[in-house]
């Protein structure tokens, strides 16, 4: 078997740390919601209506619209953001510090909620608005999107600042 090269060395080296920082990654974004919790800043009206869309509202037959469920999507937005962040930090020479790693992957999150309400679901099937509310929409002029009405919740979780804190 031939000896490895200088290049082919560096190149094995090279998978490695990228495999490395790929698992290191994954079980950063494992730990969003098992141990670290994720809060975006909202203003008090918006944090109210994203929790009764979040959760629906018997009372006014409002069924839940979980735009806030963490599917395997959420998941990998947040390991590839993790794993670009820490790939731009090692080619400044910096290292990426655990806190720094959730805000970054708590931000890509963020992104796909706001994917969520500004697509009505995106990558998921969200209820249907009712046709009176959909009719009523349309004769006030309106933003037709399921959850978007008036646009202040969706402008607010955009500009939100994304605060992870550890739980356990």
């Amino acid at each position: 078997m031939p000896r490895p090269t200088v290049a082919s060395t560096a190149s094995r080296l090279a998978r490695e740390a990228a495999q490395a920082i790929a698992k290191r990654a994954r079980e950063i974004a494992d730990e969003i919601g098992r141990s670290y919790t994720m809060n975006m800043t909202l203003p008090d009206e918006d944090s109210l209506h994203l929790h009764w869309f979040n959760a629906g509202v018997p009372d006014t037959r409002q069924p839940a619209r979980p735009v806030l469920r963490v599917q395997e999507r959420v998941r990998k937005a947040a390991i590839d953001a993790i794993i670009a962040k820490t790939a731009r930090n090692l080619a400044e020479g910096r290292a990426l510090g655990l806190q720094q790693a959730f805000i970054v992957g708590g931000n890509a999150i963020r992104a796909v909620y706001v994917d969520r309400l500004t697509n009505s679901g995106g990558d998921m099937k969200l209820a249907a608005l009712s046709p009176n509310y959909f009719k009523y929409k349309q004769r006030k002029g309106l933003d037709l999107r399921i959850g978007v009405a008036r646009g202040y919740l969706l402008a607010a979780m955009r500009r939100s600042l994304v605060i992870m804190y550890r739980t356990k």
